[in-house]
């Protein structure tokens, strides 16, 4: 697994929001805590190009394609959405939603509602925002029916003592492991630890 951040744009980021590959887990994920003036804040250092701090996904394959997790960033793409759809301003002015084709289609057909307060940011100012660079680093990670199928061939082919130990990353750890032991004779899980960057099985 590859830990090496790489560069996504606020736009694409967006894109994907919109069209649901960027997801939320709320069985870990703390609920939205960012006051506007930390939102603000966060506007503020794109704006003038600062780096911000990483964001971490997990990404998974579905039948429409990837599927981004969000593990750590939750907060700062919140902000980054929120601000493109005109939920609050930064110093007074608001993004202008005719800067960006997928915002105005949505504007458009009343999902996004403008606020009819303030100004619009200068056209140079918003695309230096969906241009930014967020750094980002994406793990994939092995499918349901791919782990289900290895736990059920190793009950198939192993002494049967009804024990399993696994190393699990922080994503299933987090998720759960229930469906994995499911129609099998394992009843027992005897050990679970989280190793950075690598999953294993075994059984005893």
């Amino acid at each position: 697994m590859s830990l090496i951040p790489s560069g996504l744009s606020v736009q694409e980021a967006y894109r994907r929001y919109r069209n649901g590959q960027i997801v939320v887990n709320r069985k870990y994920q703390r609920k939205l805590v960012w006051t506007q003036n930390e939102k603000r804040m966060l506007i503020d250092s794109i704006l003038h190009e600062y780096p911000i701090p990483l964001i971490l996904f997990a990404e998974t394959q579905s039948e429409d394609g990837p599927v981004y997790e969000i593990l750590d960033g939750m907060q700062r793409l919140n902000a980054i959405f929120d601000f493109i759809e005109n939920k609050f301003d930064f110093n007074g002015k608001f993004f202008d939603v005719n800067q960006l084709a997928r915002a105005k289609q949505l504007k458009d057909e009343g999902i996004i509602e403008l606020s009819e307060q303030g100004d619009v940011l200068e056209e140079k100012s918003c695309a230096n925002f969906l241009d930014y660079q967020l750094a980002v680093t994406s793990y994939q990670v092995m499918s349901e029916e791919t782990i289900i199928g290895f736990v059920r061939e190793l009950n198939r082919v192993s002494i049967k003592s009804g024990h399993l130990f696994l190393w699990v990353d922080k994503f299933h750890l987090c998720t759960g492991i229930d469906k994995w032991i499911e129609n099998t004779d394992y009843n027992i899980v005897d050990m679970i630890v989280w190793d950075k960057g690598k999953m294993g099985m075994g059984y005893r």
